[in-house]
């Protein structure tokens, strides 16, 4: 089962942005495109109420931000799974 089978994904216009913007289910999820990109994102875009992703154990790899404006203190799953 493709994950596009229990959600919704629509690309959003950020050209010219340190990120790349996805719709998930209703949720904007931001991704940086490198590591000044990434640096950007996590410190400048990204609201202390966002979620925060991230690669561990040493692999290079993008921050992604899920935005949070209702402040939930859980991500529903599959937005969560998709947008890791």
């Amino acid at each position: 089962m493709s994950a596009r089978s229990w959600t919704t994904d629509r690309a959003v216009a950020s050209k010219g942005r340190p990120y790349r913007t996805v719709l998930v289910d209703g949720h904007e999820v931001l991704v940086g495109r490198g590591d000044t990109e990434n640096d950007d994102l996590t410190f400048a875009v990204a609201a202390p109420e966002d979620f925060w992703l991230h690669v561990a154990g040493g692999v290079a790899g993008s921050h992604v931000v899920v935005r949070n404006p209702e402040k939930l203190d859980v991500l529903p799953r599959p937005v969560l799974v998709r947008a890791a």
